[in-house]
């Protein structure tokens, strides 16, 4: 688990708070949602790939995320080509 600090300056925080009663839940839910999407998205695409290959597909979504990444399907962006995406 990662713990991911953020600084906001005066302005910044009080502009959000314009539009969120609680800044810092809003961006902890946001993140947490944004990354629950990403990972439900590279387990139903890798979930075909496992298919199309005849391979076992691992038991939870932690394990199919550590599988692809060593298996090379998907990368970190800090390690992907520059220009590349997916």
């Amino acid at each position: 688990m990662a713990d991911i600090t953020i600084t906001l300056t005066d302005a910044e925080l009080n502009a959000l708070k314009t539009i969120v009663n609680d800044p810092q839940e809003w961006i902890l839910n946001f993140t947490k949602l944004r990354a629950s999407k990403r990972l439900d998205e590279i387990v139903k695409n890798s979930t075909i790939r496992y298919l199309d290959e005849g391979l076992t597909i691992p038991a939870s979504k932690e394990e199919i995320l550590a599988d692809v990444i060593a298996r090379g399907w998907y990368t970190y962006i800090a390690d992907a080509p520059q220009g590349s995406s997916d």
